[in-house]
């Protein structure tokens, strides 16, 4: 239930929350309420007045998400505010050696500065997106995850393969609400144990029952409103795209709250592979593929399970359709180089993973110089133009890659 009356919001901000008063959710709300009503001037006229008023009275997430509301609206490419989202690739080291994936052919890992950075920046950020690699072979991570849940606001998930999970590590993870993404791309132990190379299959099956277990005994994690929080992600190619009929089961049984149905990528290092593996020679499998899809999506939902369909040509956001650099009707039609950095595992800096060319490189200089760089600033000037298709890729323009004016 929304906290505002859209029609009744007459009163400042400052009317409405004493700092004593104010948290970050009603301050999004409000936030939402008043953008969504086109009532723009006056949310920057009482963001701007509240933190005049009360700068330091208030968490450093509730000053960061004004400031960078304020300069979203305001069009600026040089911001005061900081992220409010990282995805953060730790390592490229794994456990674990895919067929598909490439990070074993890099050595790169997060400098100290860089984890002390990261450290300095969790009490201004929303969102948080730990990946690799394998992020539990990072020797950093242990310290970067405790550090981070001692911010109740901060919404975390991991992307891992699952097989490091332990007791202890599953413990923390259903007591502090983490989303956890693991990447399955096989439902029976020849086909995963074929394509993740030195997995066992029977270890990520103990993994998920005890996740399984933990989540139920753990009352935040058990709420249906949280059943996403675990979630499976699936890359799909000739040697397990029939894996597909039966995904929706294993799900189930497992207790997934999501299915992220992937199409496979090619790489500079597995060219030969995806030459092999990619689907979109075969019109037989892309035609199977097609047919099996609404099923999944529909035995999925009587389960309460979401599907993300990457792979289908039944939906408009799959990556397999054909794309093109169309130019969107929407003139800003993304917020992300406002709000979010993410690395990749050689060190790589970008707004977002669809994003077109590198804003930096945390080998060479620190998040907070990136941030508000040439590059990053040019990619806020392209956007509030219009003219990006040389910054930004065929999914955004093509309305693809969707949540891209989240605020």
């Amino acid at each position: 239930m929304a906290l505002f009356n859209v029609d009744k919001i007459s009163n400042s901000l400052e009317d409405q929350f004493k700092p004593e008063q104010i948290s970050l959710y009603k301050l999004e709300e409000y936030i939402r309420a008043l953008y969504e009503s086109n009532q723009h001037d006056k949310l920057i006229k009482d963001l701007n007045n509240y933190l005049e008023k009360y700068s330091g009275s208030y968490e450093k997430i509730v000053s960061n998400k004004m400031l960078n509301t304020i300069e979203l609206l305001q069009n600026k490419t040089v911001l005061k505010s900081k992220p409010m989202k990282l995805r953060i690739a730790l390592t490229s080291d794994c456990n674990i050696r895919c067929l598909m994936c490439s990070s074993h052919n890099y050595h790169f890992n997060i400098s100290e500065n860089i984890f002390k950075e990261i450290i300095g920046l969790l009490p201004y950020l929303r969102y948080v997106q730990w990946y690799g690699g394998e992020v539990f072979v990072s020797k950093y991570f242990k310290d970067i995850f405790d550090e981070a849940c001692k911010y109740p606001y901060l919404v975390q998930r991991i992307d891992t393969n699952g097989l490091l999970l332990n007791e202890t590590w599953i413990n923390k993870i259903v007591e502090h609400s983490v989303g956890l993404d693991i990447s399955i791309d096989g439902i029976t132990k020849d086909i995963y144990e074929k394509i993740r190379y030195g997995g066992k299959f029977e270890n990520l099956i103990d993994n998920l029952n005890l996740i399984y277990k933990k989540g139920k005994e753990t009352a935040s994690w058990s709420r249906p409103e949280n059943k996403t929080l675990l979630s499976m992600s699936f890359i799909t190619m000739k040697s397990n795209y029939r894996q597909l009929e039966g995904i929706v089961e294993f799900a189930k049984k497992y207790n997934f709250g999501a299915l992220i149905i992937n199409y496979l990528c090619a790489t500079d290092y597995t060219q030969e592979f995806y030459k092999q593996e990619k689907l979109d020679d075969s019109a037989e499998i892309m035609e199977h593929i097609n047919k099996v899809m609404p099923h999944v999506i529909n035995e999925a939902d009587k389960c309460g399970i979401k599907v993300h369909d990457r792979v289908s040509r039944n939906n408009s956001h799959s990556m397999v359709t054909k794309q093109s650099n169309t130019p969107r009707k929407d003139k800003l039609f993304c917020f992300i180089p406002w709000q979010q950095l993410e690395t990749n595992f050689l060190g790589g800096v970008r707004p977002y993973c669809f994003c077109k060319k590198n804003a930096g490189d945390i080998n060479k200089n620190s998040l907070e110089e990136i941030w508000n760089n040439e590059i990053f600033q040019e990619y806020r000037a392209k956007l509030l133009s219009g003219n990006c298709s040389d910054f930004c890729s065929a999914p955004c323009l093509n309305g693809q890659v969707v949540n891209l004016r989240n605020i």
